[in-house]
């Protein structure tokens, strides 16, 4: 026998509860001691009869979505989180942080940060954002915070047509080789 019993008045008071677009939790405090229940069976409650969305609910991705999260998987969550939103699907920070992770994304795209690029280069930070400046270097901007930084992304072949259009800012002393002769032979490295 259930401990707790729910009459359909109480559901109907549950789902209007649920449904109003103000702070809902101190009306909740008052259903709590109205029904004497304690408010996680109300929330549990609440989930079964529809009137809110459990955060443990899973929602499969679409293919739509995973096509936006691969098109944008260089940018930030955040950004991602609007340009799905543009796209009319709602998905939280967390959750987009989660899929690129386990889609291994970031790391699958075909490219890199400026920081990145600047280690494997084996140059100052700078000395990139200069290339990226002067447009020897083309490179995306993914984010811009408040303070003007920016956040570059630069492909893989915009790295391989660097190198080769200007083989002498190319110190092959400091490059990352492995990764150099891979970038260079377009992965057909064996």
């Amino acid at each position: 026998m259930a401990k707790y019993i729910f009459t359909p008045e109480m559901d109907t008071e549950l789902n209007y509860t649920y449904s109003i677009n103000t702070d809902s939790k101190p009306r909740l405090i008052n259903l709590a001691r109205k029904f004497r229940m304690p408010r996680w069976i109300l929330y549990q409650r609440a989930v079964k009869i529809g009137a809110i969305k459990s955060s443990q609910q899973k929602q499969k991705w679409s293919s739509e979505e995973i096509a936006i999260l691969e098109k944008n998987a260089q940018y930030a969550p955040l950004t991602i989180k609007k340009k799905l939103e543009t796209a009319g699907y709602q998905r939280s920070v967390s959750s987009i942080t989660l899929k690129r992770k386990r889609m291994r994304m970031p790391s699958n795209l075909e490219g890199m940060s400026a920081n990145l690029c600047a280690e494997f280069l084996g140059v100052d930070i700078q000395i990139v954002l200069n290339y990226i400046r002067s447009d020897l270097l083309k490179a995306e901007i993914i984010r811009k915070d408040r303070q003007g930084k920016i956040n570059y992304y630069i492909k893989e072949k915009m790295i391989r047509l660097f190198i080769i259009n200007n083989p002498d800012l190319v110190d092959l002393r400091k490059v990352e080789k492995y990764y150099f002769i891979e970038l260079i032979a377009n992965g057909k490295v064996h």
